[in-house]
């Protein structure tokens, strides 16, 4: 027995082949938009799988649609087991609600101001719950279009920072981005993009080369601008020295009667992870991208605390300093000098630009431009500069710092010239030395400084005499 029907063709007297356990009327919005690589449709993620799916496989899986409401059926005690009686009480309930009003509902929480929405027909599907799909439920698929839009509410399509989770699928090119897989569970195939199927109802609608054609015909036009932010700001690099020693260490040697040395590098994997972030936070930084021990993000001159770049690099390095005495704090449950972790921190002003840089193609937020390169190649130069021997801090007789690698910063000729001596100025800053930086294509000054923790902060271990 197939597990999906499309009803419309159907006579009101044909029996239902499963009595569904509910009927529910969905009202879709399919917005298309174009840009330098065709036609696309917007998509969204509305559902992972419920708790205590994960023994299902593939079901971990949530689906692709478009946006929608959907509204549930009230059959009271009915069981509809005919074409019929199922057409009936989803007309009832269309007769019950105000459609257009629910979809320009739906349309203003998107952020589209004043947009032309059409409806485009309908569909009955009979199948198994995509959530539940030991339920079989009917689903009524009324369908609008969004057919024009003004230019303010553009960039709400285009989701350039991805805080919405929007994708694009591309209708141009569906064969090459598309892939199959049989979904036992639903008993049917399901197509995959990005490795995340497509919900049925989309499926069917992709499935009809008339629908297709009239989603391509009706596609908004977006700019490169809709889909990124061209900025100019402060750029930030940093890297925890010594990180993946410091993993090591811990799964060797660091473990107790309750705790493993692989969940204590855990446990200092998720701690870093969250003092990142917690750093961040403080900043007030969202435009950032982490990968392991070190990140790269921006503070756009827009965010700039008090609209100035002096402010704004005094709590940077305030609040980066309490998170350098976090790590101090890791550093002192580390018995080997040599296995304690250190900061690398790069700092650079310049233009770059952020968003969806591949535009519709693009499925996150990145950066892009030529100073975006250069932070990175400053923070390359600082490793090499302090790959020598390890320069000795300022200790008091008897006591060394909990420090495995030194907390240094680098600072570029760009952003020197447009702090003057705001750097100087900001807390927990020791100036070591001037440097070329001489990288592949990129060639500057840079001065080089120790980061100091908070006296009475930073974390002392005693050593015996």
């Amino acid at each position: 027995m197939p597990d999906y029907y499309i009803l419309d063709e159907r006579p009101d007297s044909d029996g239902l082949a499963v009595v569904p356990t509910q009927l529910w009327l969905l009202l879709t919005l399919e917005v298309a938009i174009s840009d330098a690589h065709g036609e696309s449709l917007l998509l969204t993620y509305p559902s992972y799988t419920l708790e205590g799916r994960e023994e299902d496989g593939p079901l971990v899986e949530g689906y692709w649609t478009p946006p929608f409401f959907g509204f549930p059926v009230d059959l009271g005690f009915r069981a509809p087991d005919t074409v019929g009686a199922v057409r009936m009480r989803f007309q009832e309930h269309e007769n019950a609600i105000d459609m257009r009003k629910s979809i320009d509902e739906l349309a203003y929480v998107m952020g589209l101001p004043n947009p032309e929405i059409v409806n485009t027909g309908s569909f009955i599907e009979l199948k198994r719950s995509p959530r539940s799909p030991e339920l079989w439920k009917c689903y009524k698929i009324q369908r609008f279009t969004c057919t024009k839009l003004g230019p303010r509410g553009r960039r709400n399509l285009a989701d350039p920072e991805c805080r919405k989770g929007y994708v694009f699928l591309p209708l141009n090119d569906m064969d090459s981005v598309l892939t199959s897989r049989q979904s036992e569970r639903h008993g049917r195939t399901e197509r995959c993009f990005l490795s995340k199927p497509l919900i049925s109802n989309l499926d069917f609608v992709l499935g009809s080369p008339e629908r297709l054609s009239n989603l391509r015909a009706n596609a908004i036009p977006l700019a490169p601008k809709d889909f990124r932010h061209e900025e100019e700001g402060l750029l930030i690099c940093t890297d925890l020295a010594g990180y993946g020693t410091a993993c090591r260490y811990a799964v060797e040697h660091m473990h107790s009667f309750t705790e493993t040395g692989v969940s204590i590098a855990t446990y200092f994997r998720e701690s870093v992870a969250c003092l990142f972030y917690r750093f961040l936070s403080q900043i007030g930084i969202s435009q950032v991208h982490t990968a392991g021990d070190g990140l790269i993000a921006a503070i756009p001159k827009r965010h700039f605390e008090n609209a100035g770049l002096d402010a704004t690099l005094h709590t940077f390095f305030q609040q980066y300093r309490t998170m350098l005495h976090e790590v101090e704090k890791f550093n002192h449950a580390i018995g080997e000098e040599s296995k304690k972790v250190g900061s690398r921190l790069a700092l650079h002003y310049g233009s770059y630009r952020y968003g969806r840089i591949a535009l519709s193609r693009s499925i996150s937020s990145d950066f892009d431009g030529a100073a975006i390169i250069e932070v990175a190649r400053l923070e390359g130069a600082l490793r090499e500069h302090i790959k020598g021997p390890l320069k000795a801090s300022s200790q008091r007789p008897g006591k060394k710092r909990a420090v495995g690698h030194s907390h240094t910063f680098i600072c570029s000729k760009n952003l020197n010239d447009v702090a003057g001596d705001s750097i100087n100025a900001c807390p927990g800053l020791s100036f070591d030395t001037e440097i070329p930086i001489r990288i592949k294509e990129f060639e500057s000054q840079a001065r080089v400084f120790t980061v100091s923790v908070d006296e009475g902060v930073g974390i002392e271990v005693e050593h015996p005499a």
